[in-house]
């Protein structure tokens, strides 16, 4: 569920959309996705090793 949701968020992103801002507005956006599935605790923080945009 988790993938799911985070795989949802970037493949609605443009190439243009990961700017260094760009790329904060996403994580954001992921975890305001992933955090209501959790029953107890949160994620506080996304890290991207690599970006690849096709």
């Amino acid at each position: 569920m988790l993938r799911d949701a985070i795989n949802s968020v970037l493949r609605a992103k443009k190439a243009k959309d990961f700017t260094p801002k760009g790329t904060e507005d996403i994580k954001l956006e992921i975890l305001n996705r992933i955090n209501p599935m959790f029953k107890e605790g949160r994620c506080e923080s996304i890290y991207f090793n690599e970006i690849l945009v096709q």
